[in-house]
């Protein structure tokens, strides 16, 4: 990102945005039972990936494992670090 605008406007310039922000609500619902924490941050590092590789949109919550993956170990960096 070139950028701090860009910052704001990342979400939006994927066509099929309404629905992967759904998706990641439902995640976020999801946060008290453990499972939504680790989705949320495995996305957060899916969105850095793809920025680092200037790819645009948001990734799909489709590759769920790859998600999973990053997300148990976002989530145990966090858990280690504070």
């Amino acid at each position: 990102m070139k950028n701090i605008s860009d910052a704001f406007t990342y979400i939006f310039s994927d066509n099929e945005w309404f629905n992967k922000v759904l998706v990641g609500g439902f995640y976020f619902l999801l946060i008290p039972f453990g499972i939504g924490l680790v989705m949320v941050n495995g996305f957060l590092i899916e969105c850095i990936i793809r920025i680092n590789n200037n790819e645009k949109g948001m990734p799909y919550w489709r590759n769920y494992r790859q998600i999973f993956r990053h997300g148990i170990i976002q989530s145990w960096f966090s858990l280690v670090f504070i």
